[in-house]
């Protein structure tokens, strides 16, 4: 069963190059630490998408059914390929049919962890990066509860207490610090030039 995309998709990044997420909205049960717990970068390269999910220190990718490393969807729900990259390579499964993960809803598309621990034993693996062949940002959309993403995560981990908690992380958007794509960079320079030379001929007239 796929998700039902939302009618409020991600469209502030389909013009940029770059957008980020924190994950700092834990729906488990249980106390976690503060947050953000880790961040999460699409980043359009040429045809395809770059994806980077980062955890802060202490926390760790969970196995334990309620999510999975990264979940998403995609306007129209089309089949996707994907290429691990880096330290990913061999520690990670595509989920083509994520479906329903606990609280967070349904989704078209996961990530498994499939080389992490158990509950958040060890393995301790805390960074995950892929690309999404022919892929836009334009195509990533909210889900049918509106979150953007959601990983499963082990937060607080201690040598001596393990987990403090492990449960779905959502994300929410950064403010957008991303460069926008080249056309705009050339429509803001002609407007800017133009706003110049008007200015230069005002001068001119009132001298």
């Amino acid at each position: 069963m796929f998700a039902t995309p939302a009618s409020a998709d991600l469209m502030v990044c389909g013009s940029l190059t770059s957008c980020s997420y924190s994950l700092d909205t834990f729906i488990g049960s249980g106390t976690p630490p503060a947050g953000p717990y880790g961040s999460i970068t699409i980043t359009q390269n040429g045809a395809n998408v770059d994806v980077s999910v980062t955890l802060s220190s202490g926390n760790y990718f969970a196995v334990t059914g309620a999510g999975e490393a990264i979940l998403w969807d995609f306007s129209g729900d089309p089949a996707v390929t994907v290429q691990l990259t880096g330290t990913s390579v061999g520690n990670f499964t595509l989920d083509p049919n994520a479906g329903h993960q606990d609280g967070s809803g349904e989704w078209n598309y996961g990530m498994i962890c499939s080389a992490c621990g158990v509950g958040g034993s060890a393995p301790h693996i805390g960074t995950l990066t892929f690309t999404i062949d022919n892929a836009t940002l334009a195509m990533f959309i909210k889900n049918g509860n509106l979150n953007n993403f959601a990983s499963d995560i082990c937060l607080g981990f201690t040598e001596r207490g393990g987990c403090l908690v492990t449960g779905d992380v959502l994300a929410t958007l950064d403010n957008p610090t991303a460069v926008p794509e080249p056309a705009s960079m050339l429509l803001l320079g002609v407007g800017l030039v133009a706003t110049g030379f008007v200015r230069r001929k005002k001068s001119a007239a009132r001298g």
